[in-house]
């Protein structure tokens, strides 16, 4: 599945793509093309929203992003990264500064392995989520007519 960078911070697009059909398009691989903005990499956001990203979809992911160049108006963070469905740290560039390729061999046994021992695809009640937004849009109703 491929997004962009912002798309990174809504898992909600993710499972689109990751969960089985007909909930989604059951994929493996997630990539995040990236200009990832310094400031906010710095605080730990991109690790941990690619990792996170990893662990809900329970597949690889991959975050592309250019070099950091400190001299530009708007500066990259770099550190182009690949994670694992557990979330386990795969691959990543060695210097933010350079252009590097981030290499790593994905095993779709690996991902299958983590689905069987952490049902998450087969184990979401899916009823009692839908039962749940259904009173809650309920609610919401019931708060608009009283406005």
């Amino acid at each position: 599945g491929l997004l962009n960078c912002y798309d990174l911070r809504f898992a909600d697009v993710s499972k689109l793509l990751t969960e089985e059909p007909p909930y989604g398009l059951g994929s493996d691989v997630l990539m995040y093309p990236s200009s990832w903005l310094k400031s906010t990499g710095d605080l730990g956001h991109w690790e941990l929203l690619l990792k996170s990203r990893a662990l809900d979809g329970q597949c690889y992911v991959m975050g592309v992003s250019n070099a950091r160049v400190d001299s530009q108006e708007t500066v990259a963070f770099g550190r182009s990264s690949i994670f694992g469905p557990i979330g386990e740290t795969i691959s990543v560039c060695q210097d933010d500064t350079k252009d590097e390729i981030v290499v790593a061999t994905l095993e779709k046994s690996h991902s299958e392995d983590v689905r069987r021992r952490i049902p998450l695809r087969t184990s979401k009640r899916r009823q009692i989520y839908e039962a749940m937004r259904s009173r809650i849009q309920a609610q919401q109703d019931v708060d608009r007519t009283v406005e």
